[in-house]
């Protein structure tokens, strides 16, 4: 319910919410939760595959929108996270996507920063994640219509995977301020 909260306080307040279920059962365990979501802006939809990815592709293909941002349940944005990276994407000729620093909160040790940055080029994004998880995602539909969606038969880094294609084809840009929290 945070990030369904998190969500909805954006100051960028042009958009949906699609909140994607992996099976009918997780749908009927959150109803009472969801309930409290009344939004006009906020939809539930239950995805007919499963997985990560399959949800994820699932509520990208029932979207209206021009952007996609995407929120995993046990992550918050900050209440500017959509509109900086909007602006940063929008001013950026040939932006695929816009990632951001996130704070990470661990109950075993203090929080910190991390600091989402650009690959100097595509050997460096092939060594590792730099970008940052699906949390940290803006992008624009367009974008991933010419790169494709989630690849529903990875078993893991299926965003980093995304941020490869992306890069592949067109300016990657990161918000250097933490917009997003990890729990």
């Amino acid at each position: 319910s945070n990030a369904i909260k998190s969500a909805l306080d954006q100051t960028f307040t042009y958009f949906e919410i699609i909140v994607v279920f992996n099976s009918l059962r997780d749908y009927e365990k959150s109803k009472s939760l969801l309930n409290l979501f009344k939004d006009t802006r906020v939809r539930y939809v239950i995805s007919p595959k499963q997985g990560v990815s399959a949800a994820r592709n699932f509520g990208i293909e029932n979207s209206k929108g021009k952007w996609v941002a995407f929120l995993d349940d046990d992550d918050i944005w900050s209440i500017n996270k959509i509109l900086k990276q909007y602006e940063l994407f929008i001013s950026t000729k040939n932006c695929t996507a816009v990632s951001c620093s996130y704070l990470y909160f661990s109950s075993f040790g203090p929080t910190k920063q991390y600091d989402a940055f650009v690959p100097k080029g595509l050997q460096q994004l092939l060594c590792y994640n730099q970008m940052g998880g699906t949390s940290l995602l803006f992008t624009s539909r367009a974008a991933l219509d010419r790169v494709g969606f989630f690849d529903e038969t990875l078993q893991s880094s299926q965003d980093w995977d995304l941020w490869i294609r992306l890069f592949q084809t067109g300016v990657l840009k990161t918000v250097n301020e933490p917009l997003a929290n990890y729990e």
